[in-house]
């Protein structure tokens, strides 16, 4: 099958690591198989990181290919990665060569450890082991002995813990871990044998994850990567003053910083909002100036993208919900036609920042309303929770009450709302056809899952599935109970399917089958499956033909004159 760009770094100043995913499929399962690519940038040339030589060896091809474990930023011409070449499913740490493709031993593997973890000095200190819904964190010291268990815990329980990298000190371990039912950052000295919890970061009222940021200069952890709207949280104090520069040179976006050379005189910034789609930036600070250098969507002038508010209903049962609304340019927020788009996941969240399908939205005329229900990240433990093994139910009770509240607030015309979404949010879309018809004309599901026993039977043999149970539910009849599929004959506003024959997370069967079972009731549905698509849109032309598609579904639906 072809290969898709999942992600790219830089190996060194001349070649860079290019990480691509292809579709494979042993008749019962679909999976991903990834491949690390090593471009140099001088020559154009490219070749596998792992030779046929290396390949050879080992007893079969291992599935993932592109798990690099460290940079070694010190060494430009060797990464530690792991990959399963000698027992199936156990990834041993390796030291590659990139030129010479050498591969050497540093980790054995160990059963059921499928992340190794290394300390600022490179060092391979930490495991993570998952035994279906089993997780335990183990240690080695920095001479690689003395392996034991510091924290054990069940998956998407209170009591969770994500271990995300070192200080320059090789026994201060920084982790993610709940305090007051939110994500917060804590650092961990591994020789104190209580192994207590130190309080370096909390948000009374967000969950604070992400990436560890480390300074060069500092030679210490300052901060931390958060998907959320500011991007970063920093807590050094010469840091901070930093970000406060950054923020005042560019007021109006949410900046974040994406890169430091070590002596951090150069950085990369990249400031974007719901109407900048991203614009990449280089502050000199050595000559106190702030260069544009890039765009992400060079043919999206920021004048056709509109802002959006962050607003909050009650719930039916009081709990209160966050949305964001997206009303189009030089319209009263009145009788409009609406767009519901409730997001995928569904543990993640709108964040309000640019999302081309409500600037698309928004552009033709709709308000869209973004809805952080029940079961998001990103609002504390217990928000979260409400979402497991509750799809269609409370969570699904959320959209619709999100929808009524802009009914009441005059916002939406009652006659044109339409409720689109992708993956989990295709799988809402279809629930709300069948359980809130009432409300919406018509339901649009890209990649959604119809037919919730048969997606969690999909995951058997995956390492995961027990976790997806957990998430999804466990018992047959209750599955059958809370599946679109089952409630074809409640459907009666029209459905448009959009699904990639190659996905690996939701399969394409899924949507097949909802489009057989709607099409024998007399239903007015449209099916679209896209030749090589997967579960995210990744090509252009996949983007373009999804969202023309919907477009001309919406534009048939909700024109004023029905």
């Amino acid at each position: 099958g072809e290969y898709k760009l999942i992600w790219f770094e830089w190996a060194n100043n001349q070649q860079i690591l290019l990480s691509v995913r292809s579709h494979a499929s042993n008749g019962e399962f679909s999976f991903s198989v990834t491949r690390l690519l090593l471009v140099d940038i001088e020559s154009g040339e490219k070749r596998s990181v792992f030779s046929p030589k290396v390949l050879r060896r080992a007893d079969w091809v291992p599935q993932l290919q592109d798990q690099i474990v460290d940079l070694l930023s010190d060494d430009p011409d060797h990464i530690l990665m792991t990959a399963d070449l000698r027992e199936f499913v156990v990834p041993d740490v390796y030291r590659v060569g990139l030129s010479s493709g050498k591969v050497e031993l540093v980790k054995r593997g160990r059963p059921g450890v499928l992340n190794w973890l290394t300390d600022r000095q490179n060092r391979v200190r930490i495991g993570v082991f998952q035994n279906e819904t089993q997780f335990r964190i183990y240690e080695q010291d920095v001479r690689g002995k003395n392996w034991r268990m510091l924290w054990e815990f069940q998956a998407l329980s209170k009591d969770y813990i994500d271990p995300l990298g070192f200080g320059a000190d090789p026994n201060q371990l920084y982790i993610n871990a709940y305090h007051r039912g939110r994500l917060a950052v804590f650092s961990v000295n591994l020789n104190d044998p209580d192994l207590s919890r130190e309080l370096i970061y909390a948000d009374d009222q967000r969950d604070v994850e992400g990436q560890l940021i480390y300074s060069e200069t500092v030679k210490d952890v300052v901060g931390i990567h958060t998907g959320l709207r500011e991007g970063y949280v920093l807590w050094s104090e010469p840091h901070r003053r930093l970000v406060r520069s950054i923020d005042a040179a560019l007021p109006h976006t949410r900046n974040k910083i994406l890169n430091f050379s070590d002596d951090e005189q150069r950085i990369v910034v990249l400031a974007e909002n719901a109407t900048n789609a991203g614009t990449y930036y280089v502050l000199r600070r050595d000559e106190n100036r702030m260069t544009e250098i890039a765009q992400r969507y060079e043919t999206l002038p920021s004048e056709l993208m509109v802002g959006n508010q962050l607003v909050e209903f009650s719930a039916r049962d009081g709990e209160k919900i966050q949305a964001f609304l997206t009303l189009p340019a030089g319209t009263e927020p009145s009788a409009l036609p609406v767009v519901v788009l409730p997001h995928g996941g569904p543990i993640s969240a709108d964040s309000g920042g640019f999302d081309y399908w409500t600037q698309l939205f928004a552009n033709r005329g709709y308000a869209v309303i973004q809805i952080n229900f029940r079961g998001s990240s990103g609002y504390g433990y217990d928000f979260m929770a409400a979402g497991l093994q509750a799809w269609g139910l409370q969570m699904q009770d959320d959209v619709t009450d999100g929808t009524q509240w802009l009914i009441n607030q005059g916002v939406a015309d009652p006659d044109r709302i339409c409720i689109v979404g992708g993956s989990y949010g295709g799988y809402a879309a279809l629930m709300g056809a069948a359980k809130a018809g009432h409300l919406y004309r018509c339901a649009v599901s890209f990649a959604g899952v119809a037919d919730l026993k048969a997606h969690v039977r999909q995951r058997r043999g995956f390492l995961n599935a027990e976790v997806v149970k957990k998430i999804v539910g466990e018992t047959g009849r209750d599955l059958r109970a809370r599946s679109p599929i089952t409630k074809v004959d409640q459907i009666d506003i029209p459905v448009l399917l959009i699904h990639g024959d190659e996905d690996v997370r939701v399969a394409v069967d899924q949507s097949r089958r909802m489009y057989r079972a709607l099409k024998k009731s007399g239903k007015e549905v449209r099916y679209v499956e896209q030749k090589n698509g997967g579960h995210f849109l990744s090509t252009n032309e996949q983007r373009l033909n999804a969202l023309l598609e919907i477009e001309r579904f919406l534009d048939r639906h909700l024109r004023q004159t029905q």
